[in-house]
C-alpha cells in the first residue's frame, strides 16, 4: 500500500489487483530504472531505500525516492507490503497526460 494515499486509493489486495494497479501507473511509462539503495533485514521484515527513475516518452524524468517495508511469511513469501514515498515529488513532475490517465484509479 501506498501510505501517503490511504486504504482506499493505495491499497491493493491479492494479485488481480497488485497487477491492475501497476499497469495503470506503469504500463504507459517508455522506461522504468530501479535505484538500488540500503537494505535493512530483521526476522520477518525487510525495509529498503530504493528510487525509480520513470522515463516517458515525452522526455520527461522523475525519480522517485521510496521506503519499502515488507513483512515475510515463515515461508519467505511477501504478506504485507507498504511503500512510504512523497508522492507531491511524482505529481509535480510527472507529464499532466500521465496523471489524466491514472485520475481514472485502476477499480475502474
Amino acid at each position: 500500500m501506498d501510505t501517503g494515499l490511504g486504504e482506499t486509493m493505495g491499497g491493493a489486495h491479492g494479485p488481480d489487483e497488485i497487477v491492475a494497479r501497476l499497469y495503470l501507473g506503469l504500463d504507459p511509462v517508455q522506461e522504468h530504472n530501479h535505484v538500488e539503495g540500503t537494505m535493512i533485514a530483521e526476522d520477518h521484515f525487510v525495509v529498503t531505500e530504493h528510487a525509480e527513475e520513470w522515463v516517458f516518452h515525452t522526455g520527461e524524468r522523475v525519480v522517485h525516492p521510496f521506503t519499502s517495508v515488507m513483512e515475510l511469511t515463515d515461508d519467505g513469501l511477501i504478506q504485507r507490503w507498504w511503500d512510504y514515498s512523497n508522492l507531491p515529488n511524482l505529481t509535480d513532475n510527472a507529464p499532466q497526460w500521465w496523471l489524466e490517465h491514472i485520475a481514472a484509479g485502476w477499480r475502474g
